[in-house]
């Protein structure tokens, strides 16, 4: 059951939860903790590195994702061969819809990454910029 769950690349996957949760705890860690080292506030550096641990796991999970991507074994037509008149028309090719919804999903994650980094170390960006 738990095979079904994670798919054939086990490792990839258990990689980027890995990541997501030590990016996670180094992001809170900044986040929440008064961590000041001789005068200076390190609480910065750990927010960067939890987001860029985070970021990085995409990688994980694009790799995870690709991994499990089953193609279907159709009858194909021989490479350098023209297709006779006789022949059955196979039909278009089926639509990439996984790799462009795989793309959507990070365009949307980027996105709330940004609007979250955006929102935490620039809150009044908008007041800002606003007359």
């Amino acid at each position: 059951m738990a095979h079904n769950c994670v798919g054939k690349c086990a490792p990839l996957f258990f990689l980027a939860i890995v990541f997501d949760v030590v990016g996670l705890a180094v992001l809170l860690v900044g986040i929440f903790a008064n961590l000041h080292l001789d005068g200076q506030f390190y609480g910065d550096f750990l927010v960067y590195t939890g987001s860029l641990i985070i970021f990085l796991s995409l990688v994980w999970w694009l790799l995870w994702y690709t991994g499990n991507i089953q193609v279907k074994q159709t009858n194909k037509i021989p490479p350098f061969s023209l297709p006779s008149s006789t022949s059955s028309n196979p039909g278009p090719p089926p639509h990439p819809l996984p790799l462009s919804l795989s793309l959507l999903c990070l365009a949307v994650y980027c996105w709330n990454l940004l609007r979250f980094s955006e929102a935490l170390f620039y809150p009044n960006l908008l007041s800002l910029l606003t007359p």
